[in-house]
């Protein structure tokens, strides 16, 4: 959805890249941001180390040969940290921290 009069920030490729671009936002005074995607997403910014939260809906319906959450990819190793479990409806939330490096 696009904001009337809201600053935009076009990501081209060969720009720098993810952490060019959260570079430039933070530049800008963004704190946090949501990042809402599908597995191509979800990969860039997990194979990047771009990410120190997620937030993982589990819902009760079993979907065969759905797609997954991210693709194949070098991930940096290590342990996220259940944060929180909420439920919203039939639908759990997890609330998931990158475990402290080293």
């Amino acid at each position: 959805r696009v904001f009337s009069g809201a600053p935009t920030l076009v990501l081209t490729p060969g720009a720098g890249g993810l952490a060019a671009a959260l570079d430039e936002l933070a530049g800008r005074g963004v704190e946090r941001l949501l990042v809402e995607g599908g597995t191509t997403v979800h990969t860039a910014f997990l194979t990047a180390d771009l990410v120190d939260e997620l937030h993982v809906a589990v819902a009760p319906v079993l979907v065969g040969g759905g797609p997954p959450f991210v693709h194949a990819g070098a991930f940096l190793q290590g342990r996220w940290r259940t944060a929180a479990v909420d439920r919203v409806g039939d639908v759990a939330v997890l609330r998931l921290l990158r475990a402290p490096r080293g």
